[in-house]
C-alpha cells in the first residue's frame, strides 16, 4: 500500500512539468523585456533563483497560522 493523494498522480507529472516550464519561460521573457527596456544586464540564473525563492516564501506565508 502506497500513499498517493490522487489515484492517477503519476499521469499529472508531465503536465506539471509543462506548466512549470511555461511559467519559467514567461517570467524570464518579461524580465528580459524589462532589462532591454531599462538598459540593464539580466542574469538568468539569478532570475530563476529569485523566482523560486519568491514562490517558496509566498507558499510559506500563505500557510502560516493567523495570530
Amino acid at each position: 500500500h502506497r500513499w498517493v493523494p490522487i489515484p492517477n498522480f503519476g499521469d499529472l507529472i508531465p503536465v506539471a512539468i509543462v506548466v512549470m516550464l511555461v511559467d519559467l519561460l514567461e517570467s524570464t521573457s518579461i524580465a528580459r523585456a524589462l532589462a532591454v527596456k531599462n538598459k540593464y544586464e539580466l542574469e538568468a540564473n539569478r532570475e530563476i533563483v529569485g523566482l523560486g525563492l519568491a514562490n517558496f516564501v509566498g507558499e510559506c506565508l500563505k500557510h502560516r497560522q493567523p495570530r
